[in-house]
């Protein structure tokens, strides 16, 4: 059974005639009269009383009528949405976030792929740039906004962003007073950094330019997570490197000051792997550079 054998079937029994059915679809009569014989055969049950003048539904063709009626409407709706699909209209995307880039600038990409794609679900996940390039390799991501370095051929990137290394400073130390603080003031400050593997090339950015520019914080405390280290900023348990996207970060007793123009930058970048052909995913990166262009 075909999707046209239930046309066949329908307009003849909507026309309640043969020959008005077959004017209906542009054939002839006798093969549309074949084709509804053998539909009948199929099912093991005829579908029409054969009338003098026209013909009538038995029992069994009433019930098929509305079965039939479904399975085109349901087949209808499917080529609709296959053909959204393939637009990137309709489906969903899967996103990946590093913690510290969850910016007003992140914020306007999403707003604008969701007035433009309504009916596209994004699920964002926040994960540490080295888990998002393992996930966009397994296809468990689609999208990745993350740090750099990415050294993986597979992965296309694109530029979004670089931001400052800045300083995370209780709001009653002294570096809260100043806008941007000299090397020199870091010597002997107790430190606070984060104890994971995602942040040990970010530690070493920042250690590294320390040791470069002759002084020496010391670490007093861990943490494992960014908003504990805010925390623990807070709290006066020292002082802490962060990204300048940080700095919106609203908490009794925090402040932030800048570190010295020499401080590392911080660049963020989307990612995507090579092989990922789905259309709602090259509808977001249009529309990321799009908006890259208008800044």
């Amino acid at each position: 059974m075909e999707l046209r054998h239930l046309e066949y079937f329908i307009a003849v029994a909507e026309e309640k005639s043969f020959s008005q059915g077959a004017k209906r679809l542009h054939m002839a009569q006798p093969p549309l009269s074949m084709q509804i014989k053998g539909l009948e055969n199929e099912l093991g049950a005829p579908l029409f009383n054969r009338l003098s003048r026209g013909v009538s539904l038995t029992e069994v063709g009433r019930l098929f009528l509305e079965e039939a009626r479904c399975i085109l409407n349901r087949a209808k709706t499917a080529r609709q949405n296959i053909q959204l699909a393939v637009r990137g209209i309709i489906g969903s995307i899967s996103i990946g976030v590093v913690p510290t880039i969850v910016d007003d600038q992140l914020a306007v990409f999403l707003q604008e792929f969701r007035s433009r794609h309504p009916k596209v679900s994004l699920d964002i996940h926040e994960i540490h740039s080295t888990d998002q390039i393992s996930a966009l390799l397994k296809d468990q991501l689609d999208i990745g906004f993350l740090r750099t370095p990415i050294n993986e051929p597979e992965l296309e990137t694109l530029y979004v962003s670089e931001e400052s290394m800045i300083l995370a400073v209780p709001s009653n130390h002294p570096f809260a007073r100043l806008k941007r603080i000299d090397w020199k003031l870091l010597d002997g400050q107790p430190l606070v950094i984060l104890d994971t593997p995602h942040a040990t090339a970010f530690n070493h950015q920042f250690l590294a330019i320390c040791q470069e520019q002759g002084v020496s914080p010391v670490i007093v405390q861990y943490s494992h997570s960014i908003h504990m280290k805010m925390w623990l900023v807070s709290a006066g348990f020292g002082i802490s490197p962060t990204s300048n996207g940080m700095r919106y970060i609203i908490r009794p007793n925090l402040s932030f000051c800048d570190l010295p123009a020499t401080a590392p930058k911080l660049t963020t970048v989307m990612a995507w792997k090579r092989s990922n052909t789905s259309p709602v995913v090259r509808n977001l990166i249009q529309i990321v550079r799009e908006v890259l262009a208008r800044e």
